[in-house]
């Protein structure tokens, strides 16, 4: 319930409301539910997501690293969780501008549903398409090359 509060305020931009409530979801899931991993991982997957739209792209990262060590260490055989959460890291350095890095958890993110998926399988073309993405703006590649 707080979770889906705390998602409300979010839409409704009221940020700081729903960092409350989602807060509190994570504080009961950790105190009395230790066990959920995956869903206090998606707990602190969302308090990143938040700061992320608030453009707090250091403090979004921190939640989303946790979130893929919790995710990680317990649940290794979520690969999406690991890729979404890898994709999500990747955001916050390219709207940084550390295009490097950007590129490494893209790329990682990558790996890993090629490792899970078909080769057509939507998934993979949008990651592939976010790396293009990197490049272009690290100036790799030209526009006018994609066409060729």
């Amino acid at each position: 319930m707080l979770f889906t509060i705390s998602n409300e305020f979010k839409h409704g931009k009221r940020y700081d409301d729903a960092l409350h409530y989602l807060d509190r979801a994570l504080n009961i899931r950790e105190t009395h539910l230790p066990s959920t991993y995956d869903q206090i991982a998606r707990r602190i997957n969302g308090i990143g997501l938040i700061h992320d739209e608030q453009e707090k792209y250091n403090e979004a990262r921190q939640y989303y690293q946790r979130a893929l060590d919790i995710t990680e260490k317990f649940n290794a055989s979520a690969y999406d969780d690991i890729a979404v959460l890898l994709s999500n890291i990747s955001l916050t350095f390219q709207r940084q501008g550390d295009y490097v890095k950007a590129f490494n958890f893209r790329n990682r993110s990558l790996k890993i549903r090629e490792t899970h998926l078909s080769s057509n399988h939507l998934q993979i073309a949008d990651g592939l398409n976010e790396l293009g993405h990197i490049l272009l703006a690290q100036k790799k590649i030209r526009p006018s090359s994609l066409f060729l």
